[in-house]
């Protein structure tokens, strides 16, 4: 329940906490937070499937599921040099949601574990990080990017 909230309060901030704790050379870096953050969230939750499969010694699907999704990502950096550098972020972050997926429809079978009640599990942290991100842009949009402003902000946010 905290986790969703936070991944998602840290990437609408991504610039801001950049900013302040790296410096501006890392600006670049807020891109790629933004991105991934939100959608590790997912990443996560789909893995925890693992020991599931293990426990039912079906450990195959999940290998193979990273083989994949491995094998993927390595293809989307290689496309990169076609497609740029945020074509090649968005191509990891289309090949991370694959993976979601898989690991959503393929141990339904074995362990009895349906997605739709899974997804539905998610449906009360998703919404608390919509509410969450919406307070935080809220305060931090009426007061500016001051950093005080900023941590008052994702504290409302958090709070939310």
């Amino acid at each position: 329940m905290v986790f969703f909230p936070s991944m998602f309060l840290a990437a609408v901030a991504a610039p801001e906490l950049v900013s302040l704790f790296l410096g501006p050379k890392w600006a670049g870096l807020s891109f790629l937070l933004r991105i991934f953050l939100p959608l590790y969230s997912f990443y996560v939750i789909c893995c925890q499937t693992a020991p599931i499969l293990l426990a039912y010694g079906r450990f195959d699907i999940f290998f193979w599921c990273m083989a994949g999704v491995s094998a993927a990502r390595v293809f989307a950096v290689i496309l990169g040099i076609w497609i740029g550098f945020a074509g090649a972020a968005y191509a990891i972050a289309f090949v991370t949601l694959g993976f979601c997926v898989a690991m959503l429809v393929f141990p339904a079978k074995p362990t009895g574990c349906r997605p739709i009640p899974m997804l539905l599990g998610l449906v009360r942290p998703a919404i608390s990080s919509l509410v969450a991100v919406g307070v935080y842009s809220l305060v931090i949009n009426a007061h500016g990017q001051d950093t005080a402003w900023m941590f008052l902000s994702l504290a409302a946010g958090f709070a939310a």
